[in-house]
């Protein structure tokens, strides 16, 4: 089992730094890192670097155009780091303000060791810098094509969410994706640039035959 940290950046100076000592410091190391970064006008770019500057040749860090699109920017991340032979090979989308808990990523793994079945796999979100506050625990849609998270406004973390479950999506942020699933289902949808391609990505999977499960287990601040 193999998993590359995926991060796409634009103008995150104010959260990466505690979202690269999130990524750095868990207790279940990444493999390998691509950083995409949409042409940052602050110093995204320079704090990727210098953060992850000792994983040597286990990272790779590019600069596209600012029109880039999240969708098109993990695409690009793909194209950067050379598949794996096998199924055991995951990629960790992240956001530039997604902050995961040191044990996120071990969470997560020991799911999809426990679900084999399972594709996709996301974290309980939790809101940044409030830190108890939930924001998704999974995501569906409701009858009229409403993103929908089943959470009361404003609803506290007590641990009443805690049970993995399968649901329609999870959130880019923290999301955990097999990566022959990713590139067999086209990736994200490019004409969801900003909204709701996780939802369609989530969709398009369960219609491929797909689990989506998400892990409370696994915190992410977004």
């Amino acid at each position: 089992m193999s998993v590359t940290a995926l991060l796409v950046s634009h103008d995150g100076a104010r959260w990466l730094p505690a979202v690269l000592a999130g990524l750095t410091g868990q207790t279940l190391p990444v493999d390998r890192v691509a950083v995409v970064d949409t042409t940052s006008r602050d110093t995204s770019v320079d704090l990727v670097r210098e953060a992850l500057t000792p994983l040597g040749e286990r990272l790779v860090v590019d600069v596209v155009p600012g029109s880039t699109s999240y969708p098109a920017a993990v695409r690009h991340g793909l194209g950067l780091v050379p598949a794996e032979a096998g199924d055991d090979e995951w990629i960790w989308l992240l956001h530039d303000d997604s902050n995961p808990e040191p044990t996120a990523l071990a969470a997560l793994l020991e799911a999809a060791a426990e679900h084999p079945d399972a594709a996709v796999l996301g974290p309980k979100l939790r809101e940044w810098p409030s830190l108890r506050r939930l924001l998704e625990v999974g995501l569906t849609i409701s009858g009229t094509g409403h993103r929908e998270t089943g959470l009361e406004r404003g609803e506290y973390d007590q641990g009443q969410h805690d049970a993995v479950r399968e649901v329609l999506a999870v959130n880019t942020a923290g999301m955990l994706v097999r990566r022959r699933v990713l590139e067999q289902l086209g990736g994200l949808d490019e004409e969801l640039p900003i909204f709701g391609n996780d939802i369609d990505f989530g969709w398009r999977a369960a219609l491929a035959g797909h689990r989506t499960l998400v892990v409370p287990q696994a915190v992410v601040f977004h």
